[in-house]
C-alpha cells in the first residue's frame, strides 16, 4: 500500500509541474491549427531544393503532430511536389517537438533542456533532409504525382468567421489534441511515477546509464516504440531518476517521437529504403552527438535538483495555479480517454450492424435503400488518422455515416447519392493513399 501511495504521489507531483505548461501549449497549438492549414504547408513546401529543406524544418518544429499523425501530412507534401529531402526534413523535425512539448519540457526539465531539444530537432531535420536531397534518387518516376479529379470535387469552403475560428482553435487545442495525447501521456506519467517510487536512484550502475552503452540501449528501445513528444517527457525524467545521464534522456526525447514501426514501414514505401536509412542514420547520429555534448556540461543532479525544488513550490497551496491547472489537465485527459473508448465501442457496434446488405447503420438502426461504399486506404495507421478521415467525409453531401477502421485500412461510407470520386479525392487530399479513380 505504501508503494502504491508513493507511485500516486510521484505521478501527481509530475502532473502538477507539467500541467500549466501543457495547457499553455494546448492553447498555442489551437491557434496554430487555425492559422496554419495543411494546404498552406503544402504550398510553402511543395517545391524542391535546399530552400524547401530549410523551410520544411522550420515549419515542422512548432507543429503539434505526433510521429503517427505526421505521416499523412508528409505523404501529402510528397504528392504535392515536395522533394524527398524536404519531406524527410519535415518528417524528422515535426514529431520531435511541438509547442505543447516545448512548454512541458521547459516546465519539467528547465529552459536549457527545452532549448537544446528545439535546437537538436532543427539540426536533425536539416541533416536528414540534406542527406536525402543529396544521396537519394528523386526522379519523377520514383514518386508519381497524385491524379486530380475535377468532377464531383466539393467546392472550397468559405472563409470562417472570427467566432468559428475561435471555436476551431479551442476544439483542436483542448479536445482534439488532448485526445491524441491522452493515452501516451497518461502511460508516461504512470510509468515515470513507478520508476521514481520503486527504482532507487543510481541503482543501475554508471556503466549502463552513461556513454555509448546507454545511448545504444535507449536507441534500441526508442526506434520501434510509439511515444509522442509530450508523453516522452515524464519517461525521460524517469530514466534520469533511475540514473541515466541527461544525454541518454535526450536521446530518448529525440529518437522516441521521431521514429516508430508505423512511420518506418509507411514512409519507406513513399520515400524509398535509401531515404529511410538516411533518415534513421540522421536521427541516431544527431541524437547521440547531442547527448554526448550535453553530458559534458550538465549533470543529472543539476536537473533533478531543480525539478525537486520546482515540484515543492508547485505543490504549495490548495488554490495554486499548478493545482488548478493539474485538475483541468486530469479532467481533459479523463474525458479524452472516455470518448476514445466510447468511439471504439460505437465503431465496433456500427461495423457489425453495417456488415449486412440491408443498408446503412446510423445510431444503431439499419435503413434500407442507402448506399454503402468500401474504400481501401493506405497510411491510415492510427485512431487519429481514422478520426480525421471520418470527420472530413462525414461533412460531404449525401453521407449519413462513416466507419474508418485503422486496423483493416478500410473505410465504409453510407448514405444516398454518394459521389465516390469526390470521396476518394477527399481522402487523397488529406494525405492518404487510395485510387482517385474508382474504376482503377
Amino acid at each position: 500500500m505504501n508503494t502504491l501511495m508513493n507511485v500516486l504521489q510521484q505521478t501527481w507531483a509530475m502532473t502538477l509541474e507539467m500541467a500549466p505548461y501543457l495547457l499553455l501549449g494546448f492553447a498555442i497549438a489551437g491557434v496554430l491549427s487555425v492559422l496554419v492549414k495543411p494546404e498552406m504547408v503544402q504550398r510553402w513546401l511543395g517545391g524542391r531544393g535546399w530552400k524547401s529543406v530549410v523551410k520544411a524544418t522550420l515549419v515542422g518544429v512548432p507543429l503539434p503532430l505526433c510521429s503517427c499523425g505526421v505521416i499523412p501530412v508528409a505523404a501529402s507534401l510528397r504528392k504535392h511536389g515536395a522533394s524527398k529531402g524536404a519531406t524527410t526534413a519535415f518528417l524528422a523535425s515535426t514529431p520531435e517537438t511541438g509547442v505543447d512539448s516545448i512548454a512541458a519540457t521547459w516546465g519539467m526539465m528547465g529552459p536549457l533542456f527545452a532549448g537544446i531539444r528545439v535546437m537538436v530537432a532543427l539540426v536533425t531535420g536539416l541533416v536528414a533532409g540534406a542527406l536525402v536531397e543529396k544521396f537519394a534518387d528523386d526522379s519523377p518516376e520514383a514518386s508519381p504525382g497524385t491524379p486530380k479529379v475535377t468532377d464531383g470535387t466539393p467546392p472550397q469552403a468559405r472563409p470562417l468567421s472570427i467566432g468559428q475560428k475561435l471555436n476551431d482553435a479551442f476544439t483542436f487545442g483542448f479536445i482534439t489534441l488532448p485526445r491524441d495525447l491522452a493515452l501516451s501521456l497518461t502511460l508516461g506519467l504512470l510509468i515515470a511515477g513507478v520508476i521514481s517510487a520503486v527504482v532507487p536512484p543510481d541503482s543501475l550502475g554508471e556503466g549502463w546509464t552513461h556513454g555509448i552503452l546507454a545511448y545504444l540501449a535507449i536507441t534500441a528501445i526508442a526506434i520501434p516504440m510509439y511515444v509522442c513528444s509530450t508523453g516522452s517527457i515524464p519517461l525521460a525524467y524517469g530514466l534520469m531518476h533511475a540514473g541515466f545521464s541527461p544525454g541518454a534522456a535526450l536521446v530518448f526525447l529525440i529518437a522516441g517521437p521521431a521514429t516508430n514501426a508505423a512511420t518506418i514501414t509507411t514512409m519507406s514505401g513513399l520515400l524509398g529504403k535509401r531515404a529511410i536509412a538516411l533518415y534513421l542514420a540522421s536521427i541516431i547520429g544527431c541524437s547521440w552527438l547531442a547527448g554526448f555534448l550535453l553530458d559534458q556540461f550538465v549533470t543529472t543532479d543539476a536537473i533533478m535538483s531543480g525539478h525537486a525544488a520546482h515540484s515543492h513550490d508547485a505543490a504549495q497551496g490548495w488554490l495554486s495555479l499548478n493545482l488548478i491547472a493539474a485538475i483541468l489537465l486530469v479532467a481533459l485527459l479523463g474525458w479524452a480517454l472516455f470518448t476514445r473508448l466510447r468511439e471504439r465501442l460505437a465503431t465496433s457496434a456500427q461495423s457489425c450492424c453495417c456488415s449486412s446488405d440491408e443498408g446503412c447503420c446510423s445510431s444503431g438502426k439499419c435503413t434500407s435503400g442507402d448506399q454503402r461504399l468500401t474504400i481501401e486506404v493506405e497510411g491510415m495507421t492510427c485512431i487519429n488518422c481514422s478520426a480525421s478521415i471520418k470527420k472530413n467525409l462525414s461533412k460531404m453531401t449525401g453521407v449519413s455515416s462513416v466507419v474508418a477502421n485503422a486496423k483493416t485500412g478500410l473505410v465504409e461510407v453510407h448514405g444516398r447519392d454518394l459521389d465516390e470520386v469526390a470521396l476518394r479525392q477527399k481522402i487523397i487530399d488529406l494525405g492518404f493513399e487510395c485510387s482517385a479513380n474508382p474504376q482503377a
